[in-house]
């Protein structure tokens, strides 16, 4: 590397006022610097209310990706009286609502209730998401699965209460309510954020191609998406009617004495990597789990006709399940932004309403008979609400509250970050306290470089992928003649945590996180000095291979501001 190549990193110099200054007000700050900072936020706030009833049980139909046609499989005029012939030939294909989707969207949609049995969450691959979707798009052109339920007549805007097509992410939020002496209370709350078709994040995790994925309380992000839909769920309490198949009807009651609304609210964030900038400034200054498998047809039995003809023959009767609620987030243009979702019960005060009544469920009888049972894709684990007053209040009676945070930001093609290099792997050590990475014995500013992260394609630097993309590196150390020692090289970021099967067996044990870097450093070295005039010495650039581990400037911002040089030991950055 020539003289003049020193130059190349003066952008990089001019962003470092004081190289060796630190304060101790400033070291504090990069210290409780957290990884979403909250900005200046805006007066978004959207109020719905939770209004429109909910059917959990729908006619058999298939829904054609390429086409975005339905097709009913049992047509309404036949359904309360097929025969046992048809009735068999559909059962014996053993569907359930979540058979995988085909590449281009395609399922079948046995129409079975998907909130019915009391243990289910949702999958991980999307599959009954995307049914319970499409059983809730309204599109009066074409032809739309039909509710076992008595029709409704619509009276809010179609826009605030039912999602469209063009949509990437919904975050809903599945809530079962019961009552207990009286009084209604909730028996589970759950948070699922659905990544529907959001390409640009393809490449985060593996296989590294997009598939439909709902995440719960591991990753509820959304990356820099403007299409956001928010869908709650409330079914209402039921319990085992006798003989029948249905639940016991217990959504009029329900009606009439919860009331629940939501308020969706946007709020500013400073983007990452402008954080990263400026704890970097501070320390300087001194400031999807695979698709299932589908089921193969097998033989009939009579019970299972039989449940399924009782099952049809609700027809347009059937009690609603509960209520629902789905609207467009607004405000979305100027990202990174923090979506905020609160919901408000006004529960009914003691004595209003008299018994209990368990949980939402079908019947166990339609369970163990027809068998619409989850493939070994997974459950998705749900995320929990921040309660602020608990959904079962001392006074028996009176409001309930709780709210979700989901962050929605991009990726990158720039960021800060700092290396610290070694020279053997006896230096290095896991960080069970601090960042749950792989670092070496001594975080020190005096061995560290600052490095400036240019990416090939954009990158999550918020939630790093298993697999990251290689990104180049040019920096700087950060104390010294810091012109005389400059840096290129790449890195390569490894989330062991996220790697499919073994990555959240790995993370209870050791959330481990590795950024490894390497590359050139150019080192000016002197000559000695002519022992007469004032002629300067000679130098020359002299190349060293190094090597080390790459850190997010905001996971070790408070080591770097507060370290001092450690006495009688050597750095191991080049000289």
């Amino acid at each position: 590397m020539k003289s003049g190549a020193g130059l190349l990193f003066v952008p990089l110099c001019l962003l470092f006022g004081g190289f060796d200054s630190a304060g101790a007000a400033q070291a504090t700050a990069s210290k409780q610097a957290q990884p979403v900072a909250p900005a200046t936020g805006n007066t978004s706030n959207q109020s719905i209310d939770v209004q429109n009833p909910y059917c959990d049980a729908y006619l058999p139909y298939s829904f054609s990706g390429s086409t975005k046609n339905v097709t009913l499989v049992i047509p309404p005029t036949i359904a309360k009286n097929i025969s046992t012939t048809s009735l068999r030939e559909f059962l014996a294909k053993n569907q359930t609502t979540t058979d995988p989707l085909v590449p281009d969207g395609s399922f079948a949609d046995p129409g079975y209730p998907i909130f019915g049995d009391p243990k289910s969450k949702f999958v991980a691959d999307g599959s009954d998401v995307a049914r319970l979707l499409k059983r809730l798009v309204a599109d009066p052109s074409k032809v739309q699965p039909v509710a076992l339920c008595p029709p409704i007549v619509q009276t809010t805007p179609k826009a605030t209460t039912t999602p469209d097509e063009n949509y990437d992410y919904v975050l809903i939020h599945v809530v079962h309510w019961k009552r207990v002496a009286g009084v209604y209370e909730t028996d589970s709350s759950d948070w699922y954020l659905f990544n529907k078709s959001d390409g640009k994040a393809a490449h985060r995790q593996y296989p590294f191609k997009f598939h439909p994925v709902v995440n719960g309380k591991d990753n509820l992000r959304v990356f820099g998406s403007n299409k956001v839909f928010f869908l709650a769920i409330h079914l209402a309490p039921s319990g085992e009617s006798g003989a029948g198949t249905l639940p016991t009807a217990e959504y009029q009651s329900f009606s009439n004495n919860v009331k629940i609304s939501y308020k969706l609210s946007v709020t500013d964030l400073v983007p990452a990597n402008i954080q990263d900038l400026k704890a970097i400034l501070g320390v300087v200054v001194g400031a999807s789990p695979g698709a299932g498998t589908p089921k193969s047809e097998g033989v009939v039995n009579d019970s299972e006709i039989a449940d399924y003809q009782e099952f049809l023959k609700t027809l347009g009767e059937r009690p609603y399940d509960g209520f629902y609620v789905a609207a467009k987030l607004e405000n979305l243009n100027s990202l990174p932004v923090q979506i905020s979702a609160t919901m408000n019960a006004e529960l009914p005060k003691a004595g209003t309403v008299t018994g209990d009544a368990a949980a939402h469920f079908e019947s166990s009888k339609f369970w163990t008979d027809v068998k619409p049972v989850k493939p070994a894709s997974g459950a998705a684990s749900p995320a929990s609400g921040t309660a602020a007053s608990g959904c079962s209040t001392a006074l028996r009676g009176g409001n309930c509250s709780e709210s979700l945070s989901v962050q929605n930001e991009g990726l990158y093609w720039w960021d800060f970050s700092v290396g610290i290099p070694f020279v053997s792997t006896k230096q290095l050590q896991y960080d069970s306290t601090n960042t749950g990475q792989i670092t070496t014995q001594t975080v020190s500013k005096y061995s560290a470089y600052a490095f400036l992260v240019l990416s090939p394609w954009k990158e999550d630097i918020v939630s790093p992928p298993s697999l990251g993309i290689p990104h180049f590196l040019v920096g700087l150390p950060f104390t010294g003649a810091v012109l005389n020692h400059p840096f290129v090289g790449a890195g390569e970021t490894f989330n062991l945590a996220k790697f499919p099967k073994v990555g959240p067996k790995l993370a209870k044990v050791m959330p481990l996180g590795l950024r490894f870097y390497a590359g050139l450093v150019e080192s000016k070295e002197y000559g000695p000095k002519p022992p007469m005039g004032n002629v300067p010495p000679s130098s020359r650039w002299v190349g060293k291979l190094q090597y080390g581990i790459e850190f997010s400037i905001r996971d070790i911002a408070a080591k770097l501001a507060s370290s001092t040089k450690p006495s009688g030991s050597k750095s191991t950055s080049a000289k």
